[in-house]
């Protein structure tokens, strides 16, 4: 990978999938200071090293971007700070070592999510996209998509085991780690730390400060799901979207809005969170000591 020297990335937000990345991503496209990717999961540091995932096509599909295509995702304004977020590099093997050899003084941000509900997020979030993975899923328990994907699943939950890498390859100082707890409970505050780590103005609200961003949808219509998914197969693998404009926008929105619906999902059965509680102990405790911060509400 080679560095232009004429352009410089800030911050890069590395994950956890299913921890308030895509608020936080929103706030942070919102800072008149901040010049956001237009495309908050760029993957361009994911070299698809995902040894636990690589049958999974959410993960299987990242490919990295050339330089042009990774530039235009940002604006020309230079009086502002770049950055992006993308979940995948939390996972990836070598993402660190890529940022660390390209951008050496970036600042690294994480939120982090009791691993359980991370697990059983992801689990419901998969089940609601447009793909076979989900319509398969849609028929499984979490228990049995547990058992299934157990090469794959358990691994989302082990942060220390991931996020130790950024720990020892950037400073200490370098890195803000943001706990999903305290989105919950002080969003405004999480904000204002975020923008004074980054070193930009932390008056500022953003609009979607109290909103949900990314929120779990549930399918509506199978049969129509099914119907529609060659012809917008059809506009991804011809890129016809430019052709069709406004009109695209305007029918995707009308689309979303008859196929899907808002669902809350249930809660995961208390016997298996707390399998899932002594799974995950011992990867908790160390993470507490990397990020030296109490998380015994995750434990028990």
């Amino acid at each position: 990978m080679i560095k232009h020297n004429n352009f410089k990335i800030d911050f890069i937000g590395i994950g956890a999938p299913r921890a308030g990345t895509s608020w936080l991503g929103q706030c942070l496209a919102e800072h008149p200071q901040v010049n956001f990717a237009k495309n908050k999961e760029t993957n361009f540091f994911c070299y698809n090293n995902f040894k636990f995932a690589k049958n999974i096509p959410e993960f299987s599909k990242l490919k990295c971007q050339d330089w042009k295509s990774y530039k235009a995702l940002f604006s020309d304004n230079q009086s502002q700070i770049k950055g992006e977020f993308s979940p995948s590099y939390l996972y990836d093997e070598m993402a660190v070592e890529l940022i660390k050899k390209t951008y050496p003084n970036a600042k690294i941000i994480v939120s982090l999510r009791n691993p359980v509900e991370t697990v059983y997020s992801y689990y419901c979030h998969i089940k609601s996209l447009d793909n076979w993975a989900s319509s398969y899923l849609r028929s499984k328990t979490f228990d049995q998509t547990w058992e299934e994907y157990n090469y794959f699943l358990p691994e989302l939950g082990f942060f220390y085991k991931y996020f130790k890498r950024y720990f020892e390859t950037f400073l200490r100082e370098n890195i803000h780690v943001i706990i999903y707890d305290d989105i919950k409970k002080e969003p405004q505050k999480v904000i204002k730390e975020l923008y004074k780590f980054l070193g930009i103005d932390d008056t500022f609200i953003p609009s979607s400060l109290n909103l949900k961003i990314n929120k779990s949808k549930k399918v509506r219509f199978e049969f129509l799901l099914k119907v529609s998914r060659p012809i917008i197969n059809i506009i991804e693998k011809f890129n016809l979207r430019p052709l069709i404009g406004k009109y695209f926008k305007f029918s995707s929105r009308i689309y979303s809005k008859i196929i899907w619906r808002k669902q809350k999902h249930p809660r995961i059965n208390e016997e298996t969170a707390k399998v899932l509680k002594k799974y995950y102990k011992s990867d908790i405790e160390k993470l507490e000591q990397l990020i030296s911060r109490d998380l015994s509400s995750w434990k028990y």
